[in-house]
């Protein structure tokens, strides 16, 4: 069998690495914020929800593009807070959440060598997008507020499904084949910050 795409997948660079970790991810965020609309204190999505943030969060780190740590630093505070039962998440703080993923794959859609100036000319949304989950933990109860605030100035955020991929050719083939190496360095990021949130939230 020929490795020729192996050795293309195996070349390509940590921020392509990046998007298709952040792509499957986002995905799954997506899929259990959902369900959380009609379960919301739903153990095995929380659990999900709370892996996935934590793994955004650690692969951003490893390429350092801060925003997207950023961002995903404070939904996995906002799920592990959810996991403790000291927040219940309902439709209008699902609302919010979803908007945060819908920004953290927008971010990642663009270039790499275009990223920097996208970051910059968005910088109200992320910081607003960041100032409204942290709200979410601080005052649970302001609802409605944070979600139509927040819709206000996400309506500039592009919608990811409208997002073309970093790379052409088969996504799913491109995942499974993609160098084993690389991705372990991501995910030897995601477990070295990941005791991170569980302490800030451990009552001993």
């Amino acid at each position: 069998m020929s490795n020729d795409k192996q050795t293309d997948y195996s070349n390509l660079s940590m921020f392509e690495l990046f998007c298709i970790e952040v792509d499957g991810r986002s995905t799954s965020l997506i899929d259990s914020l959902l369900t959380l609309e009609k379960e919301p204190e739903n153990a095995i999505h929380l659990e999900v929800l709370m892996r996935c943030a934590h793994s955004i969060k650690g692969a951003s780190r490893l390429v350092e593009i801060a925003s997207v740590e950023s961002i995903a630093h404070v939904l996995e505070d906002c799920f592990v807070a959810a996991q403790a039962k000291k927040i219940i998440l309902d439709e209008n703080h699902i609302d919010i959440l979803l908007k945060a993923v819908d920004l953290i794959k927008s971010i990642t859609i663009q270039s790499e060598t275009e990223l920097a100036q996208w970051e910059k000319s968005h910088e109200s949304i992320i910081s607003t997008t960041i100032k409204s989950i942290n709200s979410i933990l601080k005052f649970p109860k302001q609802k409605k507020y944070l979600a139509n605030k927040l819709s206000d100035i996400t309506s500039e955020i592009p919608m990811s499904t409208s997002a073309t991929p970093v790379n052409k050719g088969n996504s799913q083939d491109r995942v499974l084949r993609v160098s084993s190496d690389r991705l372990n360095r991501i995910r030897s990021e995601e477990r070295r910050v990941g005791k991170e949130c569980r302490s800030r939230w451990s009552p001993y």
